[in-house]
C-alpha cells in the first residue's frame, strides 16, 4: 500500500473542543447526524466530525454565529474537516461555554433584548407577529423568534429556508421583517406592552 503515501486525495482536519459550542448547536449536530439527508456530520461518543465543503461553508441559519465563524475560519485556514471533541484543544480566540449553556463564559452581561417582527403566511393569508427576544446577537434573536413560532420540530415538519422557515410541512412560512436592538432605557416600557 505504498500508493497511500503518494495520494493527493487527502485533507487536513483540525481538533476543536466541544466547549466552544453552545448547547443548542450540540443538540442540532446530534439530530442532524441521524438525518437521512445529512452528509456533512458524523456523531461519535465524545463529539462530532463536521466536513467542510466549499458549497456548504456559508452561514447556517439554524446554527449559532459561533459555529458558523469557527467553520468559516477553519475552511479559510485550509482545513476540510473539524473534529469537535470533548478532549480536543481549546483556543484563546474562541469563546467557551459551560455545559448546557448558550451564553459564552464571561459574556453573560452582554445579553440584549431585541424586538423581532415576523411575517407569517398560511394559505394565502398573512399576518405580522412581534416579539421581544433575549439574545446575545441579532442572528440569535431572529433564530429564536422563528423557532418560537414553530409547531413542528426541525427535520420533522419544519425546516430553515433561504428566507426564514417553513413549518407544518410547508403550510406555514415565516420570514423576518425586522430585528432591532432595544435601548436599555426602553426595555421596561416596551415589555409593559408585550405582557
Amino acid at each position: 500500500m505504498k500508493e497511500f503515501s503518494k495520494t493527493t486525495d487527502a485533507y487536513r482536519v483540525i481538533g476543536i473542543s466541544t466547549k466552544h459550542l453552545p448547547h443548542d448547536d450540540l443538540i442540532r449536530l446530534e439530530s442532524s447526524s441521524f438525518s437521512s439527508q445529512n452528509t456533512m456530520v458524523l456523531s461519535r461518543d465524545s463529539g462530532f466530525f463536521v466536513k467542510l465543503d466549499s458549497d456548504k461553508v456559508k452561514p447556517l441559519l439554524d446554527m449559532s454565529d459561533f459555529f458558523n465563524t469557527i467553520c468559516l475560519n477553519a475552511y479559510e485556514s485550509g482545513f476540510k474537516m473539524i473534529e469537535f471533541d470533548d478532549n480536543a484543544t481549546t483556543y484563546d480566540s474562541i469563546p467557551l461555554f459551560e455545559d448546557g449553556s448558550n451564553t459564552p463564559i464571561g459574556l453573560e452581561h452582554l445579553i440584549n433584548k431585541y424586538i423581532v417582527s415576523l411575517s407569517i403566511e398560511q394559505d394565502g393569508y398573512s399576518k405580522v407577529s412581534r416579539q421581544i427576544i433575549e439574545a446575545t446577537t441579532k442572528h440569535e434573536a431572529t433564530k429564536k423568534a422563528l423557532l418560537g413560532e414553530c409547531h413542528d420540530a426541525i427535520g420533522d415538519g419544519a425546516e430553515f429556508t433561504e428566507t426564514g422557515m417553513s413549518d407544518a410541512n410547508g403550510s406555514y412560512k415565516y420570514s423576518v421583517s425586522s430585528c432591532n436592538l432595544i435601548a436599555q432605557q426602553d426595555v421596561h416600557v416596551l415589555e409593559s406592552y408585550f405582557v
